[in-house]
This record gives structure tokens, sequence and C-alpha cells, in this order.
């Protein structure tokens, strides 16, 4: 983690326990409803089912459990979370709708969790705070179980403005506000790199900020695919890809303008010299 990153992390910290006691006061007059929308959109993705974890639900960036306490009753099994916040982690506790909370950031509270452990992750308006997205999603996809859910929100971005896809580009912009701004092809890319599928988009008003009006932005559902689907989809690249030249035959257009080059190319003897 670079110096940057070490100071963006503490401004974070410290305007979280800023605004804790009344955070999500602060938070319902800027029209924030975000967790309403991903718990409508999982219960879609899951539907017939009714229960959106059955062993284990991860919150990042938990909050003071807005998000958790929409969560808690689709869930069977745990629900932890996580928050780099003091002060909205004891706001946290008093719902009581978590079986565990940590004081870490996501990434490394994602690193902490067994591989294929969690069947749903979620992180609302938590990748505002953060931004290139490849360590997250690395993780969240070793961490997701197979068929496991990771539902996120961003604020939206141009790829223009955004300067393109890595390496290229960042994919993500610091707005005025402080916040990052995410660009829709970045997030694709990202999840698709880390072994994701983008299950379903979702646009949205994200909340109001002053004399800038509604910010919208989407939210995302992805899944680990199943052994079966990564086995299918690895068979299909194979059979996709060019088939390998046979013995010998890679190397005959190389041999056959070397000969070319030689017959126009070697000089003659002059008639006198013969």
């Amino acid at each position: 983690m670079s110096v940057l990153d070490l100071h963006f992390r503490q401004q974070v910290e410290e305007l979280f326990d800023t605004y804790a006691p009344n955070f999500e006061e602060e938070l319902a007059a800027l029209g924030y409803d975000v967790p309403a929308i991903v718990e409508a959109e999982l219960l879609a993705e899951r539907a017939p089912a009714k229960d959106l974890s059955r062993t284990l639900a991860v919150d990042l960036g938990c909050g003071t459990g807005w998000a958790g306490a929409r969560l808690r009753p689709h869930c069977a099994g745990r629900l932890i979370g996580c928050d780099l916040s003091k002060g909205i982690l004891r706001e946290a506790r008093a719902k009581g709708v978590f079986d565990a909370l940590e004081q870490m950031d996501a990434v490394a509270f994602l690193h902490r969790r067994d591989a294929n452990s969690a069947d749903l992750i979620v992180a609302t308006d938590v990748l505002v705070y953060m931004r290139g997205l490849e360590d997250l999603m690395r993780e969240a996809a070793r961490a997701l179980a197979p068929a496991g859910l990771f539902a996120f929100s961003t604020e939206n971005a141009t790829l223009a403005e955004t300067g393109g896809l890595p390496p290229a580009g960042a994919g993500w912009i610091e707005r005025p506000s402080e916040r990052i701004a995410h660009a829709p092809e970045y997030l694709e890319w990202a999840v698709k790199r880390a072994g994701l599928r983008v299950a379903r988009v979702r646009d949205c008003m994200v909340r109001r900020d002053g004399k800038a009006g509604e910010i919208h932005g989407k939210v995302f559902i992805a899944v680990k695919p199943t052994d079966a689907e990564a086995a299918a989809a690895t068979k299909e690249a194979a059979a996709a890809a060019p088939a390998p030249a046979a013995p010998g035959e890679a190397d005959a257009p190389h041999a056959t303008r070397a000969l070319l080059y030689q017959i126009v190319e070697t000089p003659r003897l002059p008639s006198n010299l013969l």
C-alpha cells in the first residue's frame, strides 16, 4: 500500500468517525437508499429462493448496518462485516444484526476469509472510496464459493474521462466531492479479469449532492461460475482457439521467404570474370 493510499484511508476513517452518531440521518437526507436496491436485485437474481445466503454473508464497509439490517432476514448462515471507522462499528454493534465485526479495510478483510467460504459479498457505497479495483475483485472471487454473488454499487464515469481501460488508462476518476467514480466498462473488465461474471446491472440514483444535483450510478451483481460452468467455458475457449500448426508448417513460410531472398538478392559475377 502506497503512502497516498494510506493517507486516503486515514481520511476516510476520520470522516466516518465524525459522522458516526448521525450517519444514517445524513445519508437519508441525501436521498440515499442503495441497500434497498441491492436487496431487490439480489432477490431477483436468487429467485425463487428466499435465502440470499445459506453459509456466510460478508458486508464490506458495513457502516452502521443499514445494508446488514436488510440482509439479515435473508441470511440463514452467519453475517459478518468490516469497516475502517471505530465510531461507525460502535453504531453497527448496537443494531445487533451482525455475528462478527472487525475494523479493517475491505481487501484485507476478504484476504482473511477462507477460499470458497462465502456465498454472498456486499459492498454498498464502498467502491466510491476505492481507486483501482483489481485487488478487491481478485479477493472477492477467491473468497466466494461457486455460484456465490458479489453485489456492489458505484458512481458513474465515462470511459473517456477516466483515460480508458488499464494499462492505458485508470478506469476511474476522483470527483471534486473526493469520491471515486468508475467507468462501467472498467467494472466489467475488472469483474471478468477476476474470473467472475456480470449477472445484473441496474441504473440508479445514488444520492443528491448540493448544486451537483442527483448523482447517478449502478448496482452490479456478479456471480462466481460453478465448477461445471468454469469447465464448459474452458472447453469453449479451447474449441475457439486456432488449431496448432503441424510440425514443420510453422517454419515453412520463413524458409520460403529465405530462399526467395537468396534467389533475388544473391549478386551475380560480371561476365568478364566467368
